[in-house]
């Protein structure tokens, strides 16, 4: 099951890894930084304001990596 919009890093018998993308910022935004327990294990102190800033760090995160995958 490979996705169309984001490459599969690695597949395991029931894990699939894939790098964050910017629809997948509501997800994120309400089951990790909505978590304290997860924000306090990954020691996530700078908690998104709401799901468009989560998903304009994905966008930013997403052109960087693009960027330096194209120059190498």
């Amino acid at each position: 099951m490979n996705s169309i919009l984001a490459p599969t890093l690695h597949q395991g018998r029931s894990l699939f890894l894939r790098r964050t993308i910017p629809s997948d910022a509501p997800l994120l935004y309400q089951r990790a930084y909505q978590n304290l327990e997860f924000m306090r294990l990954f020691r996530l102190n700078d908690r998104p304001a709401d799901v468009e800033e989560v998903r304009s760090r994905l966008v930013r995160t997403e052109r960087h990596l693009y960027q330096y995958e194209t120059e190498g």
